[in-house]
């Protein structure tokens, strides 16, 4: 294997990399996206159910007790 060669398969392993870095991170800020939307909606409902007062004491047991 001569050095040209070698060199040709690692610049083809660097590229490779680099796309799939790329795919890792894109693929990262989709999940992270998603997560906050479910992050604001789960505190959108919390507040919701706060606010209705439809929560118990710590104390306090479930009416179907």
């Amino acid at each position: 294997m001569t050095d040209a060669e070698r060199i040709d398969g690692l610049e083809g392993q660097a590229a490779f990399q680099e796309i799939t870095v790329q795919q890792l991170s894109d693929a990262l800020v989709q999940q992270q996206r998603r997560i906050d939307a479910l992050e604001e909606k789960l505190e959108q409902l919390m507040a919701n159910r706060t606010s209705e007062g439809d929560h118990l004491r710590a104390d306090e047991k479930p009416p179907h007790y």
